[in-house]
């Protein structure tokens, strides 16, 4: 349960967040300024606050999502049937949202700035002057200004694993966070201790894919072997 939030809000979030970030960094203007002070403001929410403000939006000023749950009262398990996933889907946009919008707003932040600094270096400004094509060289710079973004994707997930804890916790969602929380109010310490494991190792597998996505991406670390 915690995985099928998970991983799509951190996909969605590094993919989106990053091509804002590009995006904003090279047309500028207004452009720049829309991505920057949203980015900046959804950046800077704790995931709960805004889990609460899309739970009291939504579902309370205008009823348009649950208030909370995984699947449709009345629906036990887990199964594959079109109203199990239509009710399921219903129930999972609050909490992606809560999860995806933060995930963004960082993503796009830092990529802006790396960008930033990538079309200000001494090879952008040579390679203009050769006569290469602005695409391409706009290109090679996001190529180059990814790689911390990569960097700090292995770097946050923790965080964002955190704050999906968090989220499910606010949404009633039947995932590892609202099981820690039950467990810690049952002071049930085997299963404490059991939750706080599958948590560790997967930040820890999380770091180790990054590392390898980063040799891939990168051909000066292959070069190195």
């Amino acid at each position: 349960w915690s995985l099928l939030i998970l991983l799509p809000s951190i996909i969605v979030g590094f993919v989106v967040g990053n091509q804002l970030g590009a995006i904003a960094a090279h047309k500028k203007k207004w452009m720049d300024n829309i991505v920057f002070n949203v980015s900046l403001l959804f950046s800077n929410i704790p995931y709960y606050c805004l889990a609460l403000v899309l739970l009291y939006l939504f579902a309370f000023v205008w009823p348009i999502f649950p208030i909370g749950g995984g699947y449709p009262f009345g629906i036990t398990g887990f199964s594959l049937t079109f109203e199990w996933i239509a009710g399921y889907l219903y129930h999972y946009v609050l909490p992606f949202l809560s999860l995806v919008l933060i995930n963004i707003g960082g993503q796009a932040i830092g990529m802006r700035v790396m960008m930033i600094y990538e079309l200000n270096s001494d090879y952008f400004f040579y390679s203009k002057q050769l006569g290469l094509s602005e695409k391409k060289i706009v290109n090679y710079a996001y190529r180059n200004a990814i790689l911390p973004q990569i960097t700090g994707l292995a770097l946050s997930f923790g965080s964002i694993f955190s704050g999906s804890l968090v989220t499910e916790i606010v949404f009633n969602y039947p995932g590892v966070g609202l099981g820690l929380y039950n467990a810690i109010l049952r002071e049930d310490y085997p299963l404490i201790q059991g939750y706080f494991a599958i948590i560790t190792l997967t930040t820890l597998l999380a770091n180790f894919i990054m590392d390898l996505l980063y040799m891939v991406i990168d051909p000066r670390i292959r070069s190195t072997y």
